[in-house]
């Protein structure tokens, strides 16, 4: 029983590691093109009759993969072009959804380094009941695979003088409190400068054997006719007496010959050079017609490369000598510019604009984001499939390319919920008018409202002191009346209704702060300030993470890569700081593993929450040089104090407490129970944003996954005497309005949340993705309550239909 046992696990081990010899393919083979769009992170996925294959997974691939029902029960293999956020940010979220799922195996390849880099995200993005297999590339590495062979394409960065200065200046550069505790030895890390380029060649298929044709010549059957079906000529005695060679073209149909492809990534212009030596053996210069598509083309290019690399005269004078019947698709945002990915965020925000327009703006400011047409190649659109086999059918299907949802698509689909766009707007209307003396006005102080007792004096230890000149002058309306943008509203994994937990708030200009930053944050920040993301991500001045589970921080990679790629426009002379970053201990291991692994080089300086705490603060007296200038540097941008209370979660699991120098406080519990000492802490917070996982009927529930439900959340906010309670991080079984949340006038009826008969009161609203709100309109909220119901009837969608898609 145990020789046949590893006999099995050795026979797996070769299916999906690829070592095993060519098998027959049989049905279709395509290409599938995943989020080319300027609010998305580019992936391939090719797909053949047995399995499925994952070219780079950057942020948003499972929530793309979930929305538009990319079912990844065959995927095998994942493969990287390189290692950054653009490739990698979003497969340790991947991993944890396809485990969950009932995977049980999967291949990971990609440049060294790439174990270590999963290796680091163990402590939060690891399911030891999934098996992972990693396999290095290098020039040497091969997989074949349901009959496709796979080759690699090493690809280096030519170092010229200023590519070398730039090197040095890296290693010679310190960055504040940043320290690599993992002391990976060189043989450990990746090279840095490479990136791999992937051609692939499928199996022809030989012809099916013409029965009638070979009774008619009278062959008899034996191994003749399997070598004339093999397409191997054959001496045959026939039905007339005489014998004869006869040729396989004479009793076989044609076969299918094979087809090949290949995925292309060239980061920066330093790499054309190499790229262009290397994969020359694989253009193909003598076809002479573009409709003559020669069986030892490529039929199609992938292109992972920027648009300045695209439209480099050599880069483009080398895709020309490719057989002009192939396909040359671009992939890259820069390149693609804004397409509808998010399509049921979009008709819902489309929904919600129609209830409350200031409070749901236009998604987008679109700017220059506008594809861009380059001569000799083909703009990816997401969705679009490309045939790579069998080789008489390559060629596109753009069936599934979505369109922007319109008014048709929002009356379409209130009708399949029993609502009439007609009677909708009359009501709407009706409310409207009803509410019409409701102005949003900036937001004016009003602390004699919320009974709160004067602070104490372990509080002032946690005040920043700035000169009150300076104070007075960066008194704005901004500073009055921040705006609080909800990035993702949903929990443990991303919908097509609500991104993982993320909530930026802009204070004035272009200076903010993030608080929890999940997957994909950068891309809807994206969504809705456009063209300015260069501002907003340079005037970004901290990013507060509550704990260390997945849904809070992987959007953290790619904020600081893109904070990266700003310092490098020098054309704009945007100033940019190393980002501040509060949280957990091993949130600094993790970010600093990946800086060396990947030689992300992100400047950024860490401060651990507990240094920020109640608890600390009572041990330690005076607070270290290194905390000092870090309250002294977002002092002067108006924060006055920011604490952190320990909360029953995870382990090293925080709420935030933030203060301004203009008088209003701001509070965040992240994930938790209530918390009686959060709750004493934020006394008299003007707004008391809080996790609502769960409806009140599921409190056992709440209990074990150590979450809160709505009725203890709004407790929370009652015992602590806040002002406004704004909902999030809802399970994914609410994709919309969780069912029992219905509004009542006396906030005194709601306990500490152990009723199951909750209501909700006047003061509280609930979150949705791309909510912006003021200070100054959050009275707004609760009255929306009743007309969401109207747009948002009882829901019939839970989570399992999303995890069908996986």
């Amino acid at each position: 029983m145990q020789k046949s046992s590893k006999k099995k696990r050795k026979k797996n081990a070769r299916n999906c590691s690829g070592s095993s010899s060519r098998a027959r393919q049989n049905g279709p083979i395509y290409l599938q093109l995943l989020g080319t769009s300027v609010d998305a992170s580019p992936s391939l996925v090719l797909v053949s009759e047995s399995e499925k294959f994952i070219f780079n997974a950057g942020e948003g691939l499972q929530r793309m993969c979930m929305e538009h029902k990319v079912k990844l029960g065959k995927l095998t293999n994942i493969l990287l072009t390189r290692l950054s956020p653009d490739t990698f940010g979003g497969l340790p979220g991947m991993l944890l959804t396809i485990a969950d799922c009932g995977m049980k195996k999967i291949t990971i390849h990609g440049p060294k380094g790439v174990n270590d880099a999963i290796r680091a995200s163990r402590s939060f993005a690891m399911r030891d009941d999934m098996q992972k297999e990693f396999r290095d590339l290098d020039s040497n590495w091969s997989m074949t695979s349901s009959g496709i062979k796979f080759d690699v394409v090493r690809v280096s960065k030519t170092m010229t003088v200023g590519v070398k200065r730039e090197r040095e200046e890296k290693q010679q550069s310190t960055f504040g409190m940043v320290k690599n505790f993992l002391n990976l030895s060189q043989s450990e890390t990746t090279d840095e400068d490479c990136c791999y380029c992937f051609v692939a060649e499928t199996s022809s298929t030989p012809g099916k054997l013409l029965i009638d044709k070979v009774r008619n010549l009278g062959i008899q059957p034996g191994p003749q006719l399997g070598h004339l079906k093999a397409g191997k000529a054959v001496e045959c005695k026939l039905k007339n007496g005489s014998t004869r060679v006869v040729q396989p073209s004479e009793v076989v149909e044609p076969g299918q010959p094979p087809s090949r492809f290949a995925i292309v990534d060239c980061p920066t212009k330093h790499h054309i050079s190499s790229l262009i030596s290397r994969m020359k053996i694989h253009a193909d210069s003598k076809a002479t017609s573009s409709n003559e598509r020669k069986e030892t083309s490529l039929v199609c290019v992938a292109h992972f490369a920027p648009l300045e690399v695209i439209t480099d005269p050599a880069y483009s004078k080398w895709a020309q000598e490719f057989s002009p019947s192939a396909q040359h698709v671009l992939l890259h945002p820069s390149c693609c510019g804004q397409q509808t990915v998010w399509w049921a965020s979009e008709l819902n925000l489309l929904k919600l604009r129609m209830l409350a327009p200031s409070v749901f703006p236009e998604p987008l400011e679109k700017g220059n984001l506008s594809s861009l047409e380059v001569k000799g190649f083909i703009t990816g659109k997401h969705l679009a499939k490309f045939r790579v086999y069998p080789f008489k059918a390559v060629g596109w299907d753009n069936s599934g390319i979505l369109t922007p949802p319109d008014q048709k698509a929002i009356e379409e689909s209130l009708e399949r919920y029993g609502v009439s766009s007609q009677e909708l707007q009359k009501k709407l209307e009706a409310f409207h008018e009803a509410n019409s003396e409701v102005k949003e006005t900036s937001y004016t102080m009003n602390n004699s409202a919320m009974d709160v007792e004067e602070k104490s004096a372990d509080a002032e230890k946690y005040t920043i002191a700035v000169e009150n000149d300076k104070t007075e002058e960066k008194k704005t309306d901004s500073l009055f009346d921040p705006e609080i943008l909800f990035t993702g509203t949903g929990s443990a994994i991303p919908s097509k209704y609500r991104n993982v937990a993320g909530i930026y708030v802009r204070l004035q200009g272009d200076i903010g702060f993030l608080m929890d930053c999940g997957e994909s944050t950068y891309y809807q920040l994206l969504r809705k300030y456009g063209s300015d993301m260069d501002s907003i991500l340079a005037g970004l001045e901290f990013v507060w993470i509550s704990h260390m589970h997945a849904d809070h921080h992987l959007g953290l990679l790619t904020i600081l890569d893109r904070r990266n790629q700003i310092l490098r426009k020098s054309s704009k002379g945007i100033e940019i700081k190393p980002l501040i970053i509060f949280g957990p201990k091993k949130l600094e291991l993790w970010i600093s593993s990946f800086n060396r692994i990947s030689n992300l080089d992100a400047p950024f300086i860490f401060v651990k929450n507990e240094l920020i705490s109640d608890s600390f603060w009572t041990r330690v007296q005076s607070p270290s040089e290194d905390i000092v200038q870090v309250f002294q540097r977002i002092g002067k941008n108006g924060v006055k104090s920011i604490k952190t209370v320990r909360v029953t979660h995870c382990q090293d699991a925080w709420a935030v407490i933030l203060e301004h120098q203009s008088g209003w406080k701001l509070s965040y519990s992240g994930d938790c129970r209530p918390s009686s000492k959060f709750a004493t802490a934020a006394q008299g917070s003007n707004v008391l944003i809080h996790e609502a996982t769960f409806e009140d009927s599921l409190m056992k529930e709440a209990i074990a996954r150590k979450h809160s439900t709505i009725g203890e959340a709004v407790g929370v906010g009652r015992n602590m005497c806040a002002e406004r309670v704004l909902l999030t991080h809802f399970s994914q079984r609410y994709p919309k309005i969780p069912d029992k949340m219905d509004p009542v006038s006396d906030v005194s009826s709601v306990d500490n949340g152990t009723r199951t008969d909750f209501k909700m009161p006047e003061r509280v609203g609930i979150a949705f993705d791309l909510m912006q709100i003021r200070l100054g309109n959050l009275h707004w909220l609760p009255k929306l309550l009743e007309p969401l119901r109207w747009i948002f009837p009882a829901d019939v969608e839970i989570e399992d239909e999303e995890k069908q898609a996986i």
